[in-house]
């Protein structure tokens, strides 16, 4: 595999949150696929962390210790990650 190739594996993908009913700032609810406590960082390839807002309650999860967890051993196992915050 070249540089700038990532290997996309289809095994292990799903939603996460941290009930199991999520509402985003649009409204629709998702139900996920596992909690936030179901998660194992060597599970997945890469973590994909949609952004939100503060008027949903994006900050107290942003910043929320299990979910900084998660991305922290995530980086210490050489996953890659991506987000997006806006204010």
């Amino acid at each position: 595999m070249g540089a700038g190739r990532v290997r996309i594996r289809r095994q292990g993908r799903g939603t996460c949150g941290f009930s199991e009913r999520v509402v985003p700032t649009f409204g629709v609810p998702v139900m996920v696929d596992k909690t936030i406590g179901m998660i194992a960082p060597g599970e997945y390839d890469a973590l994909a962390i949609p952004g939100g807002s503060e008027n949903y309650g994006f900050y107290e999860e942003a910043f929320d210790d299990r979910f900084l967890d998660l991305i922290r051993e995530s980086d210490r196992r050489g996953k890659l990650y991506s987000g997006h915050l806006r204010r």
